[in-house]
């Protein structure tokens, strides 16, 4: 159990996450240290998210436990929320849906805590149940040290209150990609951001075909209103549609086969190296299948975005 406790405030956005939640309130109960307060901003939840957090202020006093219920807020505008409410300096925002390794709390904050750094961001690790989140997690996610800082920060940061009001905090029009768009905006003001690697929280990936492609048609869909990643979905792109057209065009035959080998290595590479981890032979049929959804799913959402922004429309993608 933690023998002291930090000055930090926690702060979590949730949205219906009654499932999710006990396991996020759990590993904060296993951490190292406490944090001086945890503020739950929930955005309109229509289940047991809100009574949940109640239980668990009634349960446990070695902190505070706040619940903010604000009607129809999205992740940017309740941490806006949650950070203007927060008794501490320095504040550490995750998500209901992960789970935070014992050290999480300490590791994150210790550069902010003895002046190091103004900001940092901590690393997320794919946790998968099934076959299909782990080849998911296996395929889809980066190691820690490849991905880039303003990816890193959605469900492991912190930061000095007064960072985040140096850049007008997290805007509360952008959904996905408000954490990028923070982190852009902190970078671009001077702001020092370190990495934390050692502050862990546990990422659970989608858990099936419909979901995985929700999920990366709308990163892509916000990459497309931020204007982040233009050249990285034009390659994916150009590759896809080179492949196609050799394989089905009438280019000969030489070019349907140069198509499909293409093709086929950029599938099954990196499947035989989750093969190498599941030893399960379903992966030859998910891995190919999984990758390929969610490339799909990005040139579909980042099309969308692009069109809807021309537009003028809304930069949030539930109100597109």
């Amino acid at each position: 159990m933690p023998t002291r406790q930090v000055d930090v405030s926690v702060v979590v956005p949730t949205l219906d996450e009654e499932l999710s939640l006990p396991r996020l309130l759990a590993s904060l109960r296993t951490q190292t240290v406490l944090p001086r307060e945890l503020i739950i901003v929930d955005g309109g939840s229509s289940d047991r998210t809100c009574e949940l957090v109640r239980a668990h202020a009634a349960e446990h006093r070695d902190y505070d436990v706040r619940l903010i219920e604000v009607a129809d807020s999205r992740p940017g505008k309740s941490r806006n929320i949650g950070t203007r409410a927060a008794t501490s300096d320095i504040v550490a925002c995750s998500d209901a849906g992960v789970i935070l390794e014992p050290s999480w709390l300490e590791a994150l904050t210790r550069s902010i805590r003895d002046g190091t750094h103004r900001v940092a961001v901590g690393t997320f690790v794919p946790e998968g149940t099934s076959l299909f989140e782990r080849l998911a997690g296996l395929l889809l996610i980066r190691p820690p040290e490849r991905v880039k800082v303003l990816y890193a920060g959605g469900v492991s940061i912190a930061f000095e209150k007064a960072a985040l009001e140096a850049v007008g905090g997290y805007p509360e029009d952008v959904y996905p990609c408000e954490d990028a768009v923070f982190l852009r905006d902190l970078v671009s003001a001077g702001i020092d951001v370190g990495r934390a690697s050692d502050a862990k929280s546990l990422w659970r990936p989608r858990p099936n075909v419909t979901a995985l492609w929700r999920q990366y048609r709308s990163y892509a869909w916000g990459d497309a209103q931020i204007g982040l990643g233009a050249k990285r979905h034009l390659l994916r792109a150009g590759f896809w549609l080179l492949c196609l057209v050799a394989i089905f065009g009438v280019f000969g035959t030489m070019a349907r086969i140069g198509g499909s080998f293409a093709l086929a290595a950029y599938l099954l590479r990196p499947t035989l190296t989750a093969w190498s981890t599941t030893r399960d032979v379903r992966t030859f049929l998910l891995g190919p299948l999984i990758l390929a959804t969610k490339d799909v799913a990005q040139m579909f959402g980042y099309v969308e975005g692009r069109i809807h922004r021309i537009r003028g429309g809304a930069r949030d993608f539930t109100k597109r």
